[in-house]
């Protein structure tokens, strides 16, 4: 853990279960910490691992399925400081959600709070699985419930590629 610390990781309410803690271990080396050295600015762990309690409070995905509950996901965004605007710091979560991207060893990869023309998130959610990782790309829109997986021309335009269909 070169740029994160496991006190970030902690639960609201403090904790940090030892089996939790291994997980969150491979997600920052195996994500976070290659992100956050291209990144090259703080990035802010929101929440890692989460209790029961505390998942349930805040509406996490139906028990014993969060990530959040082994330690293998966390939301994390650009550290607000040193933005002069909110677009400019969506531009930054932005960044970060491309490089978790180019990293290309996630299991979900989901774009919080974007807007319905653009794809500059609010937070990002990312996990990793040591066993599996299916590399999923999901957005959430403001003001929507479900969760959407991002098209191939949103996955280019996020990655700053055009898209062309042949034929």
């Amino acid at each position: 853990m070169k740029y994160f610390s496991l006190n970030q990781f902690k639960c609201k309410c403090k904790e940090l279960p030892a089996d939790a803690w291994m997980y969150v271990d491979k997600l920052v080396d195996n994500i976070l910490d290659p992100v956050a050295a291209k990144f090259e600015k703080p990035i802010k762990v929101l929440t890692g691992y989460r209790c029961q309690k505390h998942c349930t409070k805040v509406g996490g995905t139906k028990m014993m399925q969060s990530q959040h509950l082994c330690g293998q996901a966390a939301e994390i965004c650009a550290d607000k400081e040193g933005y002069e605007n909110m677009v400019s710091w969506k531009e930054a979560n932005q960044e970060i959600g491309r490089q978790v991207l180019k990293c290309g060893r996630f299991d979900y990869l989901i774009l919080e709070g974007v807007g319905e023309q653009d794809l500059l998130p609010i937070t990002i959610h990312v996990s990793y699985n040591p066993r599996l990782n299916h590399g999923i790309v999901m957005k959430k829109v403001v003001g929507h419930s479900e969760y959407q997986e991002l098209t191939t021309e949103e996955i280019a335009s996020l990655l700053g590629q055009r898209f062309k269909v042949n034929g």
